[in-house]
């Protein structure tokens, strides 16, 4: 007679239990498990142009409920920005970081899953991957690469944690090796027969560290407050750049590196440069919006431009593309979550036209 009101009472607590989990599950399943954080992530590190003048853009792409990217990608688009190739990175460079122009195609370079440090050439015509470029054994990585006039190629990274500029000839032989004090490199450009690399230094300024043509490292020139991101090089020296917040400090290098004229760029966070026959372009982030600034060749700001829509935007990379003029290449957000983007602009900054890169691949 008891029992009936007993079995009552104990289903009475299990469905008070299901009911009060439920919710939490449904949230759970909703957001962390089937949708806010399963939104694709899209990611653009670095662009260039290969011989047949395809803009080729490098980057990371996965979902926010991973913890890492799921890979590499490359994307190459025509002269309208439609796309002309795609692919995957191979496992020998899973984490691409910079470009480069080359003869047969563009070099990128970056970390191998095995955390090596890695160049390879990718000719988007064929789609051939080819591990062209030899760097020294150990754990690290490629952060910066660039050209000389002349050919030789500048790989920066670091290697079992030591910071390193190496210069090749053109044919891949080693010129020089330069080991770096503890510093983290936020490009390199060819200087001469040697190179400069703009670095973050210990002290929390951004830097400027001369390498002779016999691979000699000098005294690094502070610059300022902030965060070392980028260096071009052209007609008139190089252009270094670092960012303090939602500014950047600007060095040009004219000469030698105690000679550098040192600036602030104010309301633009900058992270790639690229020279002009008569100037610099700078791109990088502005209130929440992509940007990019001209500045003349005694680096005076010329013009500014901003793009962008109601989710943070900005532009990592940017270049001079033999026909298309300046092209810029990045992440915007939108509801649907972070994706990579290409915008082709013209003199003053206007757009051309512009793609997205999610479901290209």
């Amino acid at each position: 007679m008891n029992s009936s009101p007993r079995r009552v009472s104990l289903w009475n607590v299990v469905l008070l239990q299901v009911a009060l989990v439920l919710p939490f599950a449904a949230v759970f399943w909703l957001g962390w498990g089937g949708g806010l954080q399963k939104q694709p992530v899209w990611s653009v590190s670095a662009l260039g142009f290969s011989p047949d003048d395809e803009v080729v853009v490098v980057g990371s792409s996965g979902t926010t409920s991973n913890t890492t990217m799921d890979g590499s990608f490359w994307i190459a688009l025509d002269a309208d920005g439609l796309p002309a190739g795609h692919g995957r990175l191979p496992d020998s460079l899973r984490s691409a970081i910079a470009a480069a122009p080359d003869t047969e195609g563009v070099l990128l370079g970056g970390a191998s899953r095995r955390h090596r440090p890695g160049v390879v050439r990718i000719t988007p015509g064929t789609g051939t991957i080819s591990e062209t470029v030899s760097v020294r054994t150990g754990e690290g990585l490629v952060w910066a690469l660039a050209r000389s006039d002349d050919g030789d190629l500048i790989i920066a990274g670091a290697r079992g944690g030591a910071p390193f500029v190496e210069r090749q000839s053109a044919d891949g032989e080693a010129r020089w090796w330069a080991s770096l004090p503890r510093v983290l490199i936020g490009g390199v450009a060819p200087h001469g027969s040697g190179a400069i690399a703009v670095v973050s230094l210990p002290d929390g300024q951004v830097g400027l560290v001369p390498i002779d043509d016999q691979g000699a490292v000098g005294a690094p020139r502070a610059l300022g407050a902030g965060k070392a991101t980028a260096i071009g090089v052209g007609p008139r020296g190089s252009l270094a750049v670092g960012t303090d917040g939602a500014d950047s400090v600007v060095a040009l290098v004219d000469g030698t590196v105690s000679e550098a004229t040192v600036s602030t760029l104010s309301g633009v966070a900058v992270s790639a440069v690229s020279a002009l026959s008569d100037g610099w372009l700078l791109a990088g982030s502005s209130n929440g919006d992509a940007a990019v600034v001209w500045l003349g060749p005694n680096g005076a700001e010329t013009w500014r431009a901003t793009h962008g829509g109601p989710g943070e935007d900005a532009f990592s990379a940017i270049g001079v593309h033999p026909t298309l003029g300046i092209i810029a290449a990045g992440t915007r957000e939108d509801e649907t979550g972070p994706d990579g983007w290409v915008v082709a602009l013209d003199e003053r900054g206007g757009v051309r036209w512009r793609r997205t890169l999610r479901g290209l691949l």
